[in-house]
């Protein structure tokens, strides 16, 4: 702004109709202006932050917030930039903070394909006066910019500079009762010598002064921008430079001067918004992603977009902690495939899986709080086994893992993917056992009941706290699956559906050993099996030699009898 004087405003318009932008008020002050939306109240709010220039530094003056109802994306220059999808001019006689007729250049801005918003380059018609009384015109001459209703746009004469300040654009036959030049120009369009509607190019005309009788010389240029005439008039005695070669060189000046502005305005909201705000952006897809120790600070001179980034990486570092006591993995699915955070749910076939350890409660007892790590230590070879075989890890219940397959991503083979995780489960275990008995440790079994069915799966609970989770018949008979497993011996049982229901199902890579389950005494209708894994390979399975017992297990009102099958000695294939 200091090395530009010409320019008054460079700002941003934000696609929700928020304002931001510097204003050179005069030549030992510039003020930083911002119009948002109040989070609480709802209402806009203009905040004036007030600096004075000094070398290599500016100084903070104070600060002002009052009510305002400007909003950007309703100005002419944001429109046009949006309607037009690119560079142009337009005239507005009201920005925030003081209303006065200026002429504006803006783009719209486009940041990955998104639209960010409209930066605007701002040159007050005040400042565009003050910048033609710095051209010479021969000795005493004058320049007059008018439109073509003959309004007077921009004149060196003092009277223009005035009535501008004041945010009046002045007719020129108001000017004309005191300025004998002006006069002159007012004289010939008011006898017809010259129509600026009509005007299509450059004419020449002598005039004698009405108001002092002097002989000047009138030429009146079209402009192609936004319609204008330039209209130069030169004392007769006054020695000149050719009269069309001085046309010639205002032609070229503001043409210069034009360019300048948009190479300024191309290049400041690149540094001071567009880099930095790239930077922020792909800051936040980190956070979208859930990818959160690939958050950064981002340094930007502007104070808004610093303390925007250092609130993003503050909360980076709030989900970081928070992200510990919730699936991670669970949320970025559920956030990509577009599920709301609100109750609701729906029915699908899913396999759900329950693990228990084998004597917590005296393990617990018997460590007090040492028990801990050794509960972690379990946890994290469970949660590592389901996510290793697509799983969703539902809830940590006590000593027990709920986790389902098929949702919220669809699998096919969501029954083998349990079962396979439920050997994981047993194989880590096995690996923690014998570690315990070198080291000094405490063993641990588990049991696992695996059973796949239609259940309601879906964000349960209420407005204030919801569970993605999954509920029904299916649901409990994988939970009595798993304590059956204390009763037969066994340290895994899947259910029917989970061995062969599904028609995505195959087991030809293990063996199962089987056993019926029916309801109320009547008939057997199903099927459960007991599913274990032998020293052979990792893909092979003991095949039991089998005697039948039986059990009732009572889920609700319903009761099941389970006829299972309890190992005697294997015999290995």
């Amino acid at each position: 702004m200091r090395s530009h004087p010409t320019l008054s405003w460079i700002a941003f318009g934000f696609p929700d109709g928020g304002f931001f932008g510097a204003l050179k008020a005069r030549d030992d002050e510039i003020d930083m202006v911002e119009v948002k939306r109040d989070r609480e109240s709802g209402v806009r709010q203009q905040r004036v932050d007030t600096y004075t220039p000094e070398p290599g530094d500016v100084l903070f003056r104070g600060r002002e917030i009052t009510p305002s109802d400007y909003e950007a994306t309703a100005q002419p220059w944001d429109q046009r930039a949006i309607a037009e999808d690119g560079p142009g001019w337009s005239m507005t006689s009201h920005l925030p903070y003081r209303n006065q007729a200026a002429i504006v250049t803006s783009t719209p801005i486009v940041i990955d394909r998104d639209f960010s918003g409209v930066v605007a380059v701002v040159v007050e018609l005040e400042r565009l006066s003050r910048f033609l009384a710095g051209l010479q015109v021969g000795k005493s001459g004058i320049v007059v910019l008018l439109d073509r209703n003959g309004q007077v746009v921009a004149s060196a004469a003092s009277a223009v500079v005035k009535r501008q300040r004041r945010g009046e654009m002045p007719k020129l036959e108001t000017l004309a009762r005191g300025h004998p030049m002006l006069a002159s120009v007012d004289a010939l369009l008011q006898r017809g010598g010259v129509s600026l509607t009509d005007l299509r190019e450059t004419r020449q005309l002598q005039i004698t002064g009405p108001a002092d009788g002097k002989h000047y010389f009138v030429t009146f240029s079209p402009l192609n921008f936004s319609d204008w005439v330039l209209a130069t008039v030169i004392p007769a005695g006054d020695f000149l430079a050719s009269i069309e070669r001085s046309a010639v060189i205002l032609l070229i000046a503001l043409a210069s001067l034009t360019v300048v502005v948009a190479l300024i305005a191309i290049l400041s909201v690149n540094r001071l918004v567009g880099a930095p705000l790239l930077r922020i952006a792909g800051q936040l897809k980190h956070i979208g992603d859930f990818q959160l120790d690939r958050v950064s600070r981002v340094a930007s001179p502007l104070r808004e977009l610093d303390d925007l980034s250092s609130a993003l990486l503050q909360m980076s570092r709030g989900l970081a902690s928070f992200r510990k006591y919730m699936p991670t993995e669970l949320v970025r699915t559920l956030v990509s495939q577009g599920i709301e955070a609100r109750p609701g749910g729906q029915q699908q076939t899913l396999t759900v899986m329950f693990t228990d350890v084998t004597g917590f409660t005296g393990i617990a007892e018997e460590l007090g709080d040492r028990v801990v790590p050794v509960l972690g230590e379990y946890l994290k070879a469970v949660s590592a086994a389901v996510l290793q075989h697509y799983g969703t890890i539902d809830k940590f219940i006590g000593d027990g893992v709920m986790a389902f397959w098929g949702a919220p991503t669809p699998r096919q083979r969501h029954a083998v993917d349990a079962c396979a995780a439920a050997l994981e489960c047993q194989r880590l275990l096995a690996l923690q056992r014998a570690e315990a008995e070198c080291c000094g440790g405490t063993p641990l079994r588990i049991r696992v009941g695996i059973n796949t069915g239609r259940m309601l799966v879906g964000n349960i609970g209420s407005s204030e706290r919801l569970n993605y989770t999954a509920v029904g018949d299916a649901v409990n008979v994988a939970s009595r699956l798993e304590a059956l497993c204390k009763v037969y011996g066994a340290d895994i049982i899947i259910g029917a559906e989970t061995r062969g229901g599904s028609p995505f199902t195959s087991f030809s890579e293990w063996r199962t050993t089987p056993g019926m389950i029916s309801l109320d005494g009547s008939e057997p209708t199903s099927w459960a099996s007991r599913l274990s894994r032998t020293d052979a390979g990792p893909r092979q399975l003991t095949c039991l030699r089998q005697q039948p017992v039986s059990a009732v297990v009572s889920i609700g009102r319903r009761k099941f009898s389970f006829n299972a099958v309890a190992p005697a000695s294997p015999i290995h294939h």
